[in-house]
């Protein structure tokens, strides 16, 4: 009878007692732990794992619906219902409609994918992150979007936004950060849109395919007082449409990256916070000049790729400015020749980053800017444009750091130049060159005679 009695209670046998707790105790219990009494929980036994990567799939919180789901069906709206259905708390969905990448669009009907979000805003209201991709022409409502009430973060990628935002409805004003990509809006939905999200928004990412800028910024009441990361990619924009967009950001902005022909009247902004400035392939006119107002104290990284009308006066009075703090400047594609670079009052002292592969590139002006870099260069890329290193003699800095550069289709390089800068960088430098600069005189031999201890990387043209 005793025998019995013991096999009867909860501790007793080869079950764990924590097995017979309720599953709401278990979950209380649980949730307390941190994350190393977490693994040492589940190793008590078995069962408790089990329960364990149970409770970890409920609380799961990033959501990934793949192209395709099941036995060859694809992701209907329908389907996305019943699959949430099946996930009691859920902080995020990712969600694809229709083939990604390089596959072939395939037909798929147009999805109803407002009624998915309406529903998800009932049953999931904690959800706080969404990404929704599509590989088909598929439509998406303003309203739906924007009643989600807890989402700090959505990202859409080639939808076709459309619709009005209702008025007597209550907006989210928790949304954080906005990407839309290569979407389709048409102006009158986009500026209602800006202007309800706008009071919160800190992260803002806009590629859009049709609708103008026009009516956003100080002008037409809308502003961004709290943004903090500005990405711009728009097609046929006016002058005016851009820099009033631009009015009507605060002063908090630190990333603040335009794509594209960027067109700029006399208005000129002053973000003193500034960390990142890109202007890639900024176009007609020098960008720059907008800017000119700003100390720059707290630039790090100038990215003007590809931008062909730079005004070399003003790109030395704004690195001027931002002489202590820049650690990155890239002017890939550019037209500058830097052959006033003995303009820049004083030297940088955190640059690590000089990327300078552009073909006006010339040796005075190489040298010049080099002077005022020194102990903090760790890369250079110089790839592309015509110098000789002819110039060396006057160089007068030295680069301890310098581990890596880029010298691939320089064809004008001098042996005599190139082994002179390499006798001024790390000695573990990484080179990177062509296999038929050999025929230009730059000899492989020779370097790797002169300084066994550097590694050359050969290239063939076109890698």
């Amino acid at each position: 009878m005793a025998e019995d009695a013991s096999t009867d209670h909860p501790g007793s046998g080869d079950l764990c007692p924590l097995e017979y707790f309720p599953n709401e105790l278990f979950l209380n219990v649980y949730k307390g732990l941190d994350i190393e009494a977490k693994k040492v929980f589940r190793l008590l036994c078995k069962r408790l794992r089990d329960r364990s990567d149970d409770h970890e799939k409920t609380l799961y919180k990033d959501w990934v619906l793949g192209v395709e789901v099941g036995e060859g069906r694809f992701l209907t709206t329908d389907l996305l219902i019943q699959l949430a259905s099946q996930f009691r708390i859920m902080k995020g969905l990712t969600a694809y409609f229709g083939y990604q990448g390089h596959y072939v669009y395939q037909t798929v009907p147009r999805l109803p994918v407002d009624k998915a979000l309406v529903h998800l805003n009932s049953t999931h209201p904690e959800l706080e992150n969404v990404s929704l991709y599509r590989g088909t022409c598929t439509q998406i409502g303003l309203s739906a979007l924007f009643t989600l009430e807890n989402i700090s973060v959505l990202k859409l990628e080639r939808f076709d936004i459309s619709g009005d935002l209702s008025s007597d409805l209550e907006y989210t004003q928790s949304l954080e950060k906005l990407i839309l990509t290569e979407c389709f809006i048409a102006s009158r939905s986009l500026t209602p849109m800006l202007r309800n999200i706008s009071a919160n928004l800190k992260h803002l990412e806009l590629f859009l395919t049709s609708a103008s800028l026009h009516g956003v910024g100080v002008d037409g009441g809308i502003v961004f007082p709290n943004l903090t990361f500005l990405m711009l990619t728009c097609e046929d924009n006016r002058d005016i449409d851009q820099h009033y967009f631009l009015s009507g950001i605060g002063k908090g902005l630190k990333v603040l990256k335009l794509r594209g022909e960027s067109y700029f009247s006399t208005f000129e902004f002053c973000f003193p916070e500034l960390e990142i400035l890109s202007l890639r392939s900024a176009c007609p006119g020098c960008p720059l000049k907008r800017f000119s107002s700003s100390d720059f104290s707290n630039l790090k990284v100038l990215d003007l790729s590809g931008s062909k009308h730079i005004d070399e006066t003003v790109l030395c009075g704004i690195l001027t400015k931002a002489k202590t703090s820049l650690t990155s400047l890239i002017m890939t594609g550019t037209n500058v020749t830097l052959n006033t670079a003995d303009s820049i009052y004083g030297s940088f002292s955190s640059l690590e980053e000089l990327n300078l592969s552009c073909q006006n590139l010339s040796d005075t002006g190489l040298i010049k800017f080099l002077n005022k870099t020194g102990e903090t260069l760790s890369r250079l890329n110089i790839s592309g444009s015509t110098v000789s290193l002819s110039q060396m003699q006057y160089l007068n800095s030295s680069f301890p750091k310098l581990d890596d550069i880029d010298l691939r289709f320089c064809d004008n390089i001098e042996i005599l130049g190139l082994l002179s800068l390499l006798s001024r960088v790390s000695p573990i430098a990484r080179l990177k060159t062509l296999d038929t600069n050999a025929y230009y005189g730059l000899s492989t031999n020779v370097i790797r005679d002169s300084f066994p201890t550097i590694t050359i990387d050969e290239f063939y043209d076109g890698e």
